[in-house]
């Protein structure tokens, strides 16, 4: 039931912001043929504006169904940070570190002649 509240909400979200970017665009239609150019935009446009903004942002928050807690603390509560943070993706066994150690004794066996 929420999934099709959801849907219709957000159908009617954009149905509204449609009709407020018809109305906007006879607007500025109406500002060119009269040579205004100072003139500001409707408030009626701007309210249905954000109110078919608002409409379709609770739609689609209605439609996606329950969220899950912000806190991941139920889930990992019997996770050690250990277990979590081992990546075997990230283990590098080919380093340079090899080569700069090697680079290091030879320069340091140059000064010493």
């Amino acid at each position: 039931m929420s999934v099709w509240l959801g849907r219709g909400l957000f159908a009617l979200g954009v149905v509204l912001l449609m009709h407020s970017a018809l109305s906007m665009q006879q607007f500025v239609q109406y500002v060119k043929q009269v040579d205004d150019a100072d003139a500001a935009t409707p408030s009626d446009i701007v309210v249905e504006t954000l109110a078919a903004l608002f409409v379709c942002v609770v739609g689609l928050t209605v439609w996606a169904g329950p969220f899950k807690p912000l806190f991941a603390a139920p889930e990992f509560a019997k996770k050690s940070f250990d277990s979590m943070a081992y990546r075997p993706s990230f283990f590098s066994f080919n380093s340079r570190s090899q080569r700069v150690a090697a680079l290091r004794q030879r320069a340091v066996r140059a000064n010493k002649q």
